[in-house]
């Protein structure tokens, strides 16, 4: 499974009604550096995965695992359930995300 973090950047920055400026900005960036990130063109460092997160208000797992498929904006009422806060999200998926969560979080001790 290939993971395109540019995507779900751009996904992300799109659904929170962010222009490319405005990141590039924030990551003291030119605009064209930042597109790079966008189109998975340039790398990205764990620290500017997790300031790109910042500036997003997500985790920085929601960037790594995004996909279309957990957008809360497709979410229909038969996928809310009995009032809680699943949404619909299975098992799989809050697994998924919670060992992203710990890979992620190695990582910040092994560079801190």
């Amino acid at each position: 499974m290939t993971i395109n973090i540019g995507d779900n950047i751009k996904k992300l920055r799109e659904l929170k009604g962010l222009k490319r400026e405005y990141l590039a900005e924030k990551l003291d960036l030119h605009i064209t550096s930042y597109g790079n990130i966008e189109r998975g063109q340039a790398d990205i460092t764990v620290s500017k995965l997790f300031k790109i997160a910042e500036i997003l208000e997500v985790n920085p797992s929601e960037i790594v695992g995004f996909s279309d498929k957990y957008n809360l904006n497709n979410v229909t009422n038969s996928q809310v359930g009995n009032g809680n806060s699943y949404i619909g999200l299975n098992e799989q998926l809050v697994s998924a995300v919670s060992n992203l969560n710990i890979i992620l979080n190695s990582l910040i001790n092994k560079i801190a």
